[in-house]
């Protein structure tokens, strides 16, 4: 549960809120999306994002200067 103290006054800034969650709990769920097939599909878009980048990049580096 958030632990939550209210600011005395106006200018002062909220305090930080602190979560706890359970390590079995979190490492079963990035198990989870690690073996999902949304996460496979990210692995892949990088990859191809990553590619088309390279080609913009050597494309932009081959050009000649003015």
């Amino acid at each position: 549960m958030p632990l939550r103290k209210p600011p005395s006054s106006e200018t002062e800034p909220p305090l930080n809120v602190e979560s706890r969650y359970s390590l079995p709990a979190l490492l079963r769920e990035v198990k989870q999306d690690r073996s999902s097939a949304a996460f496979a599909m990210e692995k892949l878009d990088q990859v191809s994002i990553n590619v088309l980048f390279d080609q913009k990049r050597s494309l932009r580096d081959a050009k000649p200067g003015p």
